[in-house]
C-alpha cells in the first residue's frame, strides 16, 4: 500500500514532466518572435465570445473584438438619439407644433373685430407709409441724420442715437395733413405660455390721435399727437379651458368681456382717442381703471365703421424666453422694425 504522501509526490512529479515537454516547443518558438499562449490558457477576449460549453459564437472571426469598437459606438449612439427624441416628442408643447405647421386658425377664428365711431375721420393707417411721412428727432427736437429714408427693414439703426434710441422720437413732416394710407394697419403677435395656453394680441396702428375734449368743451382738447399710436385687443385660448375673449382699453387698462359677433368678439374704438373698449357708448376715463358712463373726460363709440383687422396685418410669433420675433409668413413680414426702441410720435 502506497503512503498517501508518496502518491502525491508521484503526482506533481509527473504533472511536472508534462509541463516540461509542453513547455519546451513553446519556448522554441517564442525565441523565433512568435507568441504563443499555452494550451491550458485561453485570453481573455476569446472567452468573452465562447458558450457555455466553450465553443465560439458564430459571429466571433479570428480578428480582435477591438474591430468591432465602431460598431458598438455606432449602435450606442443610434439608441441615445432615438431617446432624445422620445423624450422630446412626449414633452414638446402642443402649442409649438401647431405654429411651426404655420399662423393658428383657431386665432383668425376667434380674433377681435372692431367698430369706429360712425364720425371717425382719424382711420387705421399703413405702419411702412407713416415712417415715409416722418424724420427721426432727439428730446431736444434736433433732426438726427439718416443715410437714407426709414423703413421697416432699417428702423432699428436709430437705436445708435440718443441713449440706445430710446431718445429718439419720429416726428412728422408735414402734420395732420398727410394722413398715411389704410393699408397694413394692424400686427398680430402670438406668444405661447405655460399650460397649452396662447395669447394672441391685436395691435392697431393711428398715425393721429385726437384729444378728448374736456368737459365736453372743443376749446379744452388736450393729448393731440399726431404719430403712431398703437392700441391692443387679446384673446387668450388654453386647450384645457374655454375660450376667454376680452378687449383692454389703452386709456384705462381695464379688461372686460367683449360682446360676440357669431364666435368672434367685438370690440369699440372711441372717436379720435382711439381707445377700445367691450361696450358702445360714453365712457369715462378720468381715473385709470375706472370707466364710468359720465364726467369729465369721455370717450364715444357707436356701432358705426366695420374693421377687422386680419384684413391686411403683419403676423408675428414672439418667444418669451429669448425676446426673438419670428414672421409667420416665411419671412416675408419685416422684423427688423420690432427692435426699434424709440418713441413713435
Amino acid at each position: 500500500m502506497v503512503h498517501p504522501t508518496a502518491l502525491r509526490m508521484m503526482q506533481a512529479t509527473r504533472a511536472g514532466m508534462f509541463r516540461a515537454t509542453q513547455r519546451a516547443p513553446a519556448q522554441a518558438q517564442q525565441k523565433s518572435g512568435v507568441l504563443v499562449f499555452r494550451e491550458n490558457r485561453v485570453p481573455y477576449y476569446q472567452r468573452l465570445f465562447q458558450n457555455h460549453d466553450g465553443k465560439r459564437q458564430w459571429w466571433k472571426t479570428h480578428r480582435s473584438p477591438y474591430i468591432l469598437y465602431p460598431y458598438y459606438t455606432l449602435l450606442l449612439g443610434s439608441f441615445a438619439f432615438s431617446f432624445v427624441g422620445m423624450i422630446r416628442m412626449l414633452f414638446a408643447s402642443p402649442i409649438a407644433k401647431i405654429q411651426k405647421r404655420g399662423f393658428p386658425d383657431y386665432v383668425r377664428q376667434y380674433a377681435s373685430v372692431a367698430y369706429l365711431h360712425s364720425q371717425e375721420v382719424y382711420f387705421p393707417s399703413s405702419i411702412a407709409d407713416h415712417l415715409s411721412h416722418t424724420h427721426p428727432e432727439d428730446a431736444n427736437g434736433t433732426s438726427i441724420t439718416t443715410p437714407a429714408s426709414l423703413t421697416l427693414d432699417d428702423l432699428d439703426t436709430l437705436n445708435s442715437n440718443a441713449n440706445g434710441g430710446q431718445g429718439v422720437y419720429l416726428s412728422s413732416n408735414e402734420g395732420i395733413q398727410a394722413l398715411p394710407s389704410c393699408t397694413i394697419a394692424s400686427v398680430i403677435v402670438t406668444v405661447a405660455k405655460p399650460n397649452n395656453t396662447l395669447n394672441a394680441f391685436c395691435f392697431s396702428f393711428h398715425a393721429y390721435n385726437q384729444g378728448n375734449w374736456v368737459l365736453g368743451l372743443p376749446q379744452l382738447e388736450f393729448g393731440d399727437h399726431p404719430c403712431g399710436s398703437g392700441n391692443t385687443l387679446r384673446a387668450r385660448r388654453s386647450r384645457t379651458r374655454p375660450w376667454r375673449k376680452h378687449a383692454v382699453a389703452t386709456d384705462t387698462d381695464t379688461t372686460a368681456a367683449a360682446a360676440a359677433a357669431g364666435v368672434r368678439p367685438v370690440a369699440y374704438i372711441a372717436k379720435g382717442s382711439h381707445a377700445n373698449y367691450a361696450t358702445s357708448g360714453s365712457h369715462d376715463h378720468t381715473v385709470p381703471g375706472l370707466n364710468l358712463p359720465d364726467g369729465p373726460l369721455e370717450g364715444h363709440t357707436d356701432r358705426g365703421v366695420f374693421w377687422d383687422p386680419f384684413g391686411n396685418t403683419y403676423m408675428y410669433d414672439y418667444d418669451a424666453s429669448t425676446g426673438v420675433f419670428e414672421a409667420y409668413n416665411d419671412g416675408a413680414d419685416p422684423t427688423v422694425w420690432l427692435a426699434f426702441a424709440g418713441r413713435w410720435g
